[in-house]
C-alpha cells in the first residue's frame, strides 16, 4: 500500500498556486537505517518523510550553492526564500508517496560460540560492511553471555515517489533549476535516514535525466558545470565547489558498497599501513597514527608495553577526518577512553568531509565512491576548536596541523601528504585502485 507523507510547514500552504517541478521514482538501494521521527529508529509504516527530504536538499542546495555568498545570512536568507523555515514556508513543497515499504530485518546477528558465550563482534547481513554501521550491531552484557541491546533492524527495497512543487512566481525557471541542482546532488552523493556518508540510504532514480550516463566522470564535469557554483563566498560550509570525487570499476551495488567503505578501514586501520601487525593474529598491532601515543602521554599513563613512542606526539591529524573520535585502549593499565570533539557546547560533531558509497548505474550495479567535500579544516580560523570530553582547554591548533610533524607520521610521510585528507585521497587511488578522479 502506497502512503504519502507532506513536509511541514508547506503542506498546510492555502491560497497558493503550486505546480509540480519534478515527480520521480527513487529506488533506496542499500538498507536504510533510521529516517523516522525517533533518531536511529526505522519507521515500517512510513520509513520517508518529507521533512527528512528537506532537510537533505536543503544541505546539498547549500553544498551547491554556498559558494556564491560572502556570509551565513545572506546564504540563509537565499535558502530560506526557497526551501522555508520555521517561520514561514519557502517556495518549494515537498510531497512523498512511498511505494513499497520495504522488508524489516535485522542488521546483524550475535552467534553463539562452543562455550556458550557469543562472539565479541555481530555477523552482519548480507555483507554489509560493519565498519561503516558500528552504532547499530547492539551490546552484549559483560561476559558475553546474554544480548543487552540488539543489533537494529533495517529496511530493505524501499521505493518512493518524490514531488516537488513550486509557488507560481515571476522566477519560475529560477526556481526549477535551484530545486534541479539539490535533487541532482542528493540523489549523486547523499542518501536518505542515518549514516548516508557512509553509504547507508543510497539511493538510485529510475528518471533518466538523473542517471549517471556513458563515461561517469564527463557525466560528473557535464552536470557540476550545470549546478556547481565556484564564487568567492567566504562561508565555512562543506561545499561542492572544489571537491575531489574518486571512483573505482563496476560492480553489484552491495560490493560496491563494501569496496568504498573499506577504503577508510584501511586507511585508518589497516594493517601495514595504518598498524603494524600484532604478534598474535587475534589481536591487532600497534597503530602508526600519533593520537593514542600522544593520549598515552598527556595522561602519564600507558602499558609499559606500550610506552609513548611515536615521534609526531602530541598530535592529531585525524580530527580532520571528523569529529568526534573515540579512542578505545585494550589494556587497563593504558589510559580510558577518550572523545576527541567539537568545543561546542551542545554540538561537538564536526560531519566528515569524506563520503563513502556506490553510486548507483542502475538498480543493480554501482561504482564504488569517495567524495572528499571542499569543507574547512579543523585548524581554519573560525572553525569550533577541538578539545577532549569533560576537558575545557582545547587543543593547540599547531597539534592538529604541522608540515614537520606530518612528516614524522608514517601513513602521512608514505603518500607525501600534509593532512590527513589529502592523505585519504592519494591512498584510494594507490592501494585501492580508485584512479578515475573528478575536481568539482
Amino acid at each position: 500500500m502506497s502512503r504519502k507523507a507532506l513536509s511541514p510547514p508547506n503542506a498546510s500552504i492555502l491560497g497558493r498556486k503550486r505546480e509540480p517541478l519534478f515527480d520521480v521514482e527513487i529506488h533506496v538501494v542499500t538498507p536504510l537505517f533510521g529516517g523516522s521521527a525517533n533518531a536511529g529508529k526505522v519507521d515500517p509504516e512510513l520509513p520517508i518523510r518529507g521533512a527528512s527530504i528537506r532537510g537533505h536538499l536543503r544541505f546539498w542546495w547549500r553544498a551547491c550553492r554556498g559558494a556564491d555568498y560572502d556570509s551565513h545570512r545572506s546564504l540563509f536568507e537565499r535558502e530560506k526564500s526557497i526551501w522555508g523555515s520555521t517561520e514561514e514556508p519557502g517556495a518549494i513543497e515537498v510531497d512523498v508517496e512511498v511505494l513499497n515499504s520495504g522488508k524489516l530485518v535485522p542488521c546483524a546477528e550475535y552467534v553463539k560460540r562452543p562455550d556458550g558465550t557469543y562472539g565479541s563482534l555481530p555477523r552482519w547481513r548480507n555483507g554489509y560492511p560493519g565498519y561503516a554501521l558500528f552504532p547499530f550491531q547492539g551490546k552484549l552484557k559483560t561476559g558475553r553471555i546474554e544480548i543487552e541491546e540488539s543489533p537494529a533492524h533495517v529496511l530493505e527495497g524501499v521505493v518512493f515517489r518524490l514531488r516537488l512543487l513550486g509557488a507560481i512566481r515571476r522566477d519560475e525557471d529560477t526556481l526549477l533549476h535551484e530545486a534541479e541542482a539539490a535533487l541532482w546532488a542528493w540523489l549523486t552523493f547523499g542518501g536518505i535516514g542515518a549514516r548516508t556518508r557512509r553509504g547507508c540510504g543510497s539511493l538510485f532514480c529510475s528518471d533518466s535525466a538523473f542517471q549517471p550516463k556513458g563515461d561517469v566522470g564527463e557525466w560528473l564535469r557535464q552536470k557540476a558545470s550545470d549546478y556547481v557554483t565556484g564564487g568567492g563566498g567566504q562561508t565555512l560550509i562543506p561545499l561542492l565547489s572544489g571537491a575531489r570525487v574518486l571512483w573505482g570499476n563496476e560492480s553489484p551495488i552491495l560490493d560496491a558498497w563494501a569496496k568504498a567503505v573499506k577504503t577508510m578501514a584501511d586507511f585508518r586501520q589497516g594493517v601495514d599501513f595504518a598498524r603494524n601487525k600484532g604478534s598474535d593474529p587475534r589481536r591487532p598491532g600497534r597503530s602508526r597514527w600519533p593520537e593514542a601515543d600522544s593520549i598515552r602521554e598527556i595522561t602519564n599513563t600507558y602499558d609499559f608495553k606500550h610506552a609513548p613512542q611515536n615521534p609526531a606526539r602530541p598530535f592529531y591529524p585525524r580530527a580532520d577526518l571528523g569529529l568526534p573520535i573515540v579512542f578505545h585502549f585494550q589494556s587497563n593499565r593504558d589510559p580510558s577512553d577518550h572523545i576527541l570533539e567539537a568545543a561546542n557546547d551542545g554540538a561537538t560533531r564536526m560531519a566528515s568531509p569524506v563520503i563513502l558509497k556506490p553510486l548507483a548505474i542502475s538498480e543493480n550495479k554501482a561504482v564504488p565512491m569517495a567524495v572528499v567535500l571542499s569543507a574547512p579544516h579543523v585548524w581554519d580560523n573560525g572553525v569550533p576548536q577541538v578539545r577532549f570530553h569533560g576537558q575545557q582547554s582545547p587543543i593547540p591548533r599547531s597539534q592538529l596541523f604541522d608540515g614537520q610533524k606530518a612528516n614524522q607520521v608514517q601513513p602521512l610521510r608514505q603518500l607525501s601528504a600534509q593532512n590527513a585528507r589529502d592523505a585519504f585521497v592519494q591512498f584510494v587511488k594507490t592501494r585501492h585502485g580508485f584512479t578515475k578522479e573528478v575536481r568539482l
